[in-house]
């Protein structure tokens, strides 16, 4: 992939960054970041083709392109 993926980084502490599932955006991780930001510095990414990458597509579109 030659572009850069958005990701929101919040809080403080561990890291750890959530991965979202097909059909869904960074945003179905929100609840849990509001918990766990106080002691953890937790990193959201969207994938390409969703959320703040929306516009982010490989070419071609395949699990091999978007992995790299």
């Amino acid at each position: 992939m030659s572009f850069s993926l958005n990701a929101t980084t919040v809080g403080q502490g561990h890291n750890i960054a959530f991965l979202h599932g097909w059909g869904v955006n960074s945003g179905v991780w929100q609840p849990l970041v509001d918990i766990l930001a106080n002691d953890y510095c937790i990193t959201t990414i969207d994938l390409p083709g969703y959320g703040q990458n929306h516009e982010r597509m490989p070419e071609p579109y395949n699990i091999n392109s978007v992995s790299q």
